[in-house]
């Protein structure tokens, strides 16, 4: 049987999608490096990806909101991948798309 706190589905299809800066993550821009901003427009390429694959994760204390991008950041639920696999990922994965996340080393 599947394990719920893994199980997932992608519930979204992005290119150059806009960040909007959760606050939690804003604060830590601002303690940081001093940078204020709220959002960051599409096309701005930053620790958001130019593809981004949106998730649901379900977990024990609540449903998280995770991406798979090829972007420089891999911080706060968003997990990276290499340009070249995200680029092949999105072209063949539609939406609504089940998986799992497996702990394999």
């Amino acid at each position: 049987m599947a394990d719920p706190d893994r199980t997932l589905q992608v519930i979204e299809k992005n290119v150059d999608p806009a960040w909007f800066i959760p606050e939690t993550i804003r604060a830590e821009h601002i303690r940081e490096r001093n940078d204020p901003r709220t959002m960051i427009p599409g096309g701005v390429r930053t620790i958001r990806s130019a593809l981004r694959l949106k998730l649901s994760l379900r977990s024990t204390a609540s449903t998280a909101r995770t991406c798979l991008g090829g972007s420089d950041g891999g911080e706060h639920g968003c997990i990276r991948l290499y340009p070249e696999d995200i680029e092949r990922l999105f072209a063949i994965v539609p939406i609504g798309t089940p998986g799992e996340f497996v702990y394999q080393p």
